[in-house]
């Protein structure tokens, strides 16, 4: 039977890539020091990018690469990137956005809580606490670990970026969605785990800088709000895949669906009061909604998918438990 011990041995890093910063070399040094070996896929960045990523590779001993010759998707990136991990042989797989900052103790802080949760917990997930890394801010994600207590809270989803995710349970549920394409891939995982009987749990310390997006924020009639200036095919994606997932675990998370729906709500509202192009983002939407209610997947009609950046999180739900 597989070792599901979490430790560095039996952790590999998996990192979704599509037109990376110069940054990325320094962010991908501090992971690899964490666990056993890391795995850069990208999804069709251009050569010079992808020069870069092969550069990393070379640098570090156990760093590998998988370029994919197109956007591929988020879900589709990760699922290649557990069949890397699982051929490896690993428990666990680490998997991380492009642009995270992961601190030094992220995956000795996971290993310790899944050392405390694993005994009355099936756990499929273990979530990071972050520091929103957008100008200015400290804010953390809801519930802390300023809280007395444990170190961990359950919760129902947490991001993709600075999440543990168990192999075993990922081989018994099934693969990320990949029809889904990018947003709420994480959420939807996340949901049916708990369906099937397993824990997703959150680390309440922060072990990452993370930021949700390309968010600005902005004031309307004296209250805060943060538009996220997406392009009109990421307002596609996530209005249909919201709708998608609620329609399938809403009933069983209502929780999670009501405050899904209240941020992408909010969100909604920030873009139609600050963005550009709203007039055909709002189109956007009620495609988006029209199509998840119908259940209909796939790529977006008239989109060039290749303009999206698979490695950015969706922020509906974040803060849903």
């Amino acid at each position: 039977m597989r070792d599901e011990t979490l430790d560095k041995a039996r952790i590999g890093a998996v990192i979704v890539t599509y037109r990376p910063d110069h940054g990325l070399p320094s962010r991908v040094a501090v992971i690899a020091r964490q666990v056993d070996a890391v795995v850069i896929v990208d999804n069709g960045s251009a050569e010079e990018a992808r020069r870069a990523l092969r550069d990393v590779a070379a640098a570090g001993p156990r760093v590998d690469t998988i370029l994919n010759a197109d956007n591929r998707g988020v879900a589709a990136a990760l699922n290649q990137g557990l069949a890397w991990a699982r051929a490896r042989g690993y428990a666990w797989a680490l998997t991380l956005d492009q642009d995270t900052a992961p601190m030094d103790h992220l995956v000795a802080t996971l290993a310790a809580v899944h050392a405390d949760a694993r005994s009355t917990k099936r756990l499929a997930v273990i979530g990071a606490n972050y520091v929103d890394d957008e100008p200015g801010s400290e804010r953390y994600r809801a519930r802390t670990g300023d809280v007395a207590g444990r170190g961990w809270i359950e919760t129902a989803t947490v991001l993709t970026s600075g999440s543990a995710v168990s192999i075993p349970v990922y081989d018994a549920i099934g693969p990320f969605r990949e029809a889904l394409f990018i947003d709420h891939v994480d959420h939807e995982y996340c949901l049916r785990a708990r369906a099937r009987g397993f824990s997703v749990i959150l680390a309440r310390e922060p072990l990452m800088r993370h930021r949700i997006g390309a968010t600005r924020a902005h004031r309307l009639l004296g209250r805060a709000l943060r538009a996220e200036h997406h392009a009109v095919p990421r307002w596609y994606f996530k209005t249909r895949n919201l709708a998608v997932v609620v329609r399938e675990y809403g009933r069983r998370e209502p929780r999670w669906a009501a405050a899904a729906a209240l941020w992408h709500l909010r969100s909604t509202i920030a873009m139609a009061a600050f963005e550009e192009d709203r007039i055909a983002k709002l189109r956007g939407i009620a495609l988006g909604a029209w199509d998840g209610m119908r259940g209909r997947l796939g790529g977006y009609r008239g989109a060039p998918i290749a303009g999206l950046a698979p490695c950015e999180p969706s922020a509906a739900g974040r803060d849903a438990r």
